[in-house]
């Protein structure tokens, strides 16, 4: 006990120097994530992990050992990192830089997990140890290509629903035009930030309710569809109302922020609906190995 106190100690002595070390760009993050809203999850990672690691923590700290290479490799990379983040090697925006000093940061700290727990407690804390990568800014490249997924995504869907219902209008590009008005879907329409939060919410649903590593990518991947329909549904929602009731929803509570918070929770059922159809898929295998064994 009193050799794992001290491993425990050290471990978090080797995280609070790190921690002081990149502090500049860890207090900028916690700023971004109080400021900004699309990084508002961020408080919320570390929190999940920690509960995460403590549920699995007798399976993980089963075994302890140190493992000076498998640390010191991660470690080392991660501070390779931080080192061309801090000397400014690369031309980064202000969003990416924090990207690249976050991630090397999650870099020297998984190292040092691996140097005081061994390998061996990292690959078994590897679901809420990875979940920390939550945590980093998106770079700009991806989260333009993101945005332009959803984008053309819920342009399409949106296309499809309106001629479905056999609405009169034309479209250009982006802009649906109505006999009596037009909207265009912009990259604030894809409501990006409501897309990151089902993203992280199918992560944590996939490791609490599916065992299987096909079925968990299924349900995160899922995510990526579901977010469209919801846009697109959203979208052809207000234009409906838009046309025949009241052109001043675009302008309304409606809009902003009551409608997006009503399709979210559809999109939740719809995660949810995903969950219980792959739980179903996998119960008849599960049912029959059981049915053997118990036979055998």
């Amino acid at each position: 006990m009193a050799k794992n106190r001290k491993r425990h100690v050290l471990f978090l002595l080797s995280i609070g120097v790190s921690f002081a070390i990149l502090s500049s760009p860890m207090v900028e993050v916690i700023g971004l994530s109080l400021h900004d809203p699309l990084y508002s999850h961020i408080p919320l990672i570390p929190v999940l992990s920690g509960f995460f690691l403590f549920l699995g923590r007798r399976a993980i700290f089963h075994h302890i050992e140190y493992s000076p290479l498998s640390g010191m490799a991660l470690t080392g990379t991660g501070a390779l990192l931080c080192g061309i983040g801090f000397l400014g090697l690369m031309p980064l925006n202000k969003n990416d830089y924090l990207s690249l000093m976050t991630f090397s940061a999650l870099m020297i700290w998984l190292g040092l997990f691996a140097l005081f727990y061994g390998f061996g407690a990292l690959r078994k804390a590897t679901f809420p140890l990875l979940f920390l990568l939550c945590m980093v800014p998106v770079p700009t490249f991806l989260l333009n290509a993101f945005v332009l997924l959803l984008q053309k995504g819920s342009a399409e869907t949106v296309n499809a629903l309106l001629h479905l219902l056999g609405m009169q209008m034309t479209r250009d590009g982006y802009t649906f035009h109505f006999p009596q008005l037009s909207i265009e879907i912009w990259e604030s329409c894809t409501g990006i930030r409501a897309s990151i939060a089902l993203l992280i919410t199918s992560i944590v649903a996939s490791h609490l309710f599916l065992a299987k590593g096909w079925a968990r990518t299924l349900l995160i991947l899922s995510s990526i569809p579901i977010t469209i329909l919801k846009n697109a549904l959203r979208i052809v929602v207000l234009s409906l109302i838009g046309v025949y009731v009241d052109e001043g929803v675009f302008d309304s509570h409606l809009h902003n922020v009551a409608g997006g918070a009503f399709f979210f929770i559809f999109a939740l059922f719809l995660l949810w609906t995903v969950i219980m159809i792959l739980n179903r898929v996998d119960s008849p295998l599960d049912k029959e190995t059981k049915s053997m064994g118990l036979s055998a």
